[in-house]
């Protein structure tokens, strides 16, 4: 074989040895960035639906709230009407000294 046939052979041989590389590199790159892009997008459903989950016990919480602070209340008044009853049957049910 020619000298230079087989030299233009080896460096031919070289170049496709790169360009196989480069191809292999590109190609895991797009793999990657698609494993990325993947993982972006379960990441912004999770975000979404925790954003929606949050919306939901916030608003849970101020139910919370407001049915504590009625109760609260009623319990409030129910204590002071008790200790009004009390109140007024200590004097009576209290013997005289004398």
């Amino acid at each position: 074989m020619n000298p230079d046939l087989a030299a233009a052979l080896a460096r031919l041989d070289a170049a496709i040895g790169q360009l196989d590389a480069s191809v292999a590199r590109h190609f895991d790159a797009d793999l990657r960035r698609s494993d990325i892009e993947m993982e972006l997008q379960v990441m912004g459903d999770d975000r979404a639906r925790l954003a929606t989950d949050l919306e939901s016990a916030s608003a849970r919480v101020a139910q919370l709230e407001s049915a504590a602070d009625h109760v609260g209340a009623r319990l409030g008044a129910a204590i002071g009407s008790i200790q009004d009853i009390l109140a007024a049957e200590r004097p009576s049910s209290t013997p005289a000294r004398g």
